[in-house]
């Protein structure tokens, strides 16, 4: 044979022999050069259909071995397309078991697999329907043995008893989807998807790597499980406790089943072990605060204590401008006695009887036509000055510490007509201005002249605003110690779009880099189960049920021990959780959170930044999640009065025996 003259080789299957033609191209077109058939043995018999053609291929290209070995390449033909790819692609990771010994035997040569359709096969088709009725060969029983001992060492490496291997075959044939792909494995799968049955039709896409071993169908090396038998073969996969990945791979050294990494994927999430001991959730997107119209239009306050004294610390949103007052207790009524001082004009002064002696004011009357009064008094104060007396504001942003949260502090913020709105339980970047302003201020605290250090900080620019607090909280500079121009000094006007222009970049920057290891957390809906975790907290122990949403990214939950509101970040979505609502709810509120006196609305500040350095765009909603309906919530708990709360926030909750 001229070895550079066009070698081509058809091979087909029947169901009971195999058939061969090897042709070659003459100058009037391709003319067979030899032929073989035989007939199968009864183990071959029983292949499924793409095996019985990939064994065509393999053993008419080793009865024509002396023609064939050694060339370039030549055309391998059969009429059976989805054996093509896996003979061309020479990746046997996803072939079915008995198609690996095949095709590595198959490697010696160059084929290029190439499809034709049956009936233009003639040949190859009549030889493998009258096949030859000889004695298998040597070469014959060493590819027949060859094959069988490498399905037989991949079946003793499955991990699974000869027990539960009956009962999966058992199952499979009572499994309608599976009992259809069995069939059609055996017998042959249709040209066209539209001729499958409907209930087979979801393992079409893989019928070139299924087939039939020992009864059980599979998938490559996979055993492909029955319905019936996933819950348990899932239980089996997340023994450990593995994650969503490690479980997928342990998943694909041994089973198989349409939308298994999904089930997976589903599986581990409502693990309640595996949520029990979930790290903390990320950071969500950085949500900004928008500058407000004017000074003090927006205030917010917090407690701070330093050296075993206690303050009240307050900071105005538009100008950043810090106030400083020293508390003698943290009690709900001196809060608001300092809050008042700073929300009034003093017209006079009287003494007054304090805790611990007697108190002075002095009283100054500034020359000009306004003859306005200014005082000062003996308490001990920072920013008690003509300035620090700022007028009521609209709104007013603090945690949830008991002066903030009581009776009393309600009360004051209807009679004086101010919105209190409070932040989320443990998540201090929710008032993220005032924990900044308690930052500088125990700086100021620090210092020598602590007055000293409260003026130079009123009196610096701020970087990102180019105006110093107090130029925009009273549209003028302060003097201090540096020696300036007296007419630098003279009250002028604050451009309000440039400082918008000034503020709206300034937080885009911010927004910008702390965005870059945080993304958006799913909604959460009325009725939805979840479990709460604050940070520091080992595991994700207390369970609840989402009632209501506060504000955004703020939630209400109740839980056996009363309804709490925490962060988004400190509430995880567990499904197919025992619902806490359906239990008895003590109804003592937790005190900590005193959901009572707590305000509609959380502030939508994000971050505990620096108060010079501020950023960004609101940030758009994340994914949301359809929640479950829950008939557990039937409605709101008969409301009792508040228990007593320490200065910790602990509950004092008398005995039984003590409330008759």
């Amino acid at each position: 044979m001229p070895p550079r003259s066009k070698k081509v080789v058809e091979a087909d299957s029947s169901s009971y022999g195999v058939g061969g033609c090897l042709l070659q191209e003459f100058e009037d077109g391709l003319k067979p050069v030899a032929y073989c058939s035989r007939t199968l043995s009864s183990a071959e018999q029983k292949y499924a259909h793409i095996e019985k053609e990939c064994l065509a291929s393999v053993w008419a290209c080793e009865r024509f071995d002396r023609y064939l070995m050694g060339l370039d390449s030549f055309t391998l033909l059969t009429d059976h397309k989805p054996l093509v790819p896996l003979i061309n692609s020479k990746d046997l990771s996803e072939t079915p078991i008995r198609c690996q010994r095949m095709l590595i035997r198959l490697m010696r040569y160059n084929p290029i697999a190439e499809y034709r359709p049956g009936p233009t096969m003639v040949t190859s088709d009549a030889l493998s329907r009258c096949p030859s009725i000889t004695v298998t060969d040597e070469s014959e029983q060493k590819l027949q043995g060859d094959v069988q001992f490498h399905v037989d060492v991949i079946t003793s490496s499955w991990p699974v008893s000869d027990g539960k291997l009956t009962e999966i075959r058992k199952k499979t044939q009572e499994d309608v989807i599976l009992k259809a792909a069995f069939d059609y494995t055996m017998a042959g799968w249709p040209a066209y998807k539209e001729d499958v049955k409907l209930a087979a039709r979801e393992l079409y896409g893989v019928r070139n790597e299924l087939s039939v071993v020992d009864g059980l169908l599979l998938r490559g090396d996979c055993v492909i499980i029955p319905y019936k038998m996933r819950k348990e073969i899932l239980d089996w996969i997340h023994d450990g406790h593995p994650g969503i990945t490690k479980s997928r791979e342990r998943a694909k050294q041994a089973v198989w089943w349409p939308g298994i990494s999904k089930d997976i994927q589903r599986m581990v999430a409502e693990c309640r072990h595996c949520l029990e001991i979930r790290p903390t959730q990320p950071s969500e997107p950085l949500i900004p605060t928008e500058l407000p119209d004017c000074p003090f239009q927006k205030v917010a306050i917090d407690i701070c204590e330093l050296n075993k004294e206690t303050y009240l610390v307050s900071v105005d949103y538009y100008s950043r401008y810090i106030d400083i007052k020293k508390l003698h207790n943290i009690t709900a009524n001196t809060v608001i006695n300092k809050m008042k001082m700073n929300f009034s004009q003093h017209a006079m002064t009287v003494p007054s009887r304090l805790q611990g002696g007697l108190s002075w004011c002095a009283i100054f009357v500034c020359p000009g036509p306004s003859h306005t009064l200014h005082t000062f008094s003996s308490e001990t104060s920072l920013g008690c000055c003509p300035a620090s007396k700022y007028g009521i504001p609209e709104i007013v942003i603090s945690d949830n510490g008991a002066q903030f949260t009581s009776q009393e502090f309600k009360t004051f913020s209807q009679e004086w007509n101010f919105n209190h709105i409070t932040s989320s339980l443990h998540y201090p970047q929710a008032n993220g201005a005032a924990e900044r302003a308690v930052q500088t201020a125990k700086t100021i605290l620090r210092q020598k002249d602590q007055h000293l250090a409260l003026l130079t900080y009123r009196a610096t620019p701020i970087p990102s605003l180019g105006k110093s607090p107090a130029e925009l909280a009273f549209g003028r500079r302060l003097r201090t110690r540096l020696p300036v121009v007296p007419t630098v000094l003279k009250p002028s006007g604050v451009d309000h779009k440039d400082l918008q222009s000034r503020h709206t970049a300034a937080k885009v920057s911010q927004k910008r880099h702390f965005d870059k290891h945080t993304h958006p957390l799913p909604s959460l809906h009325k009725g939805d189960p979840v479990l709460i975790k604050i940070d520091g907290e080992k595991g994700w122990k207390q369970s609840g049920t989402i009632v209501e949403q506060c504000a955004p990214r703020s939630y209400k939950i109740r839980t056996p021990r009363g309804d709490i509101r925490r962060n988004r970040k400190h509430v995880m979505f567990c499904p197919n959780h025992h619902h806490p609502a359906d239990e008895p709810v003590s109804n003592a509120v937790l005190d900590e959170q005193l959901l009572e006196f707590s305000a509609i609305s959380e502030p939508q500040f994000e971050a505990s930044h620096n108060l010079q350095n501020e950023a960004g765009p609101p940030t758009s909603p994340g994914p949301t999640r359809p929640s479950p309906t829950s008939s557990a919530i039937r409605g709101a708990q008969d409301k009792k009065p508040l228990p007593y709360v320490t200065h910790s926030g602990r509950a004092v909750i008398k005995p039984p025996r003590f409330c008759e």
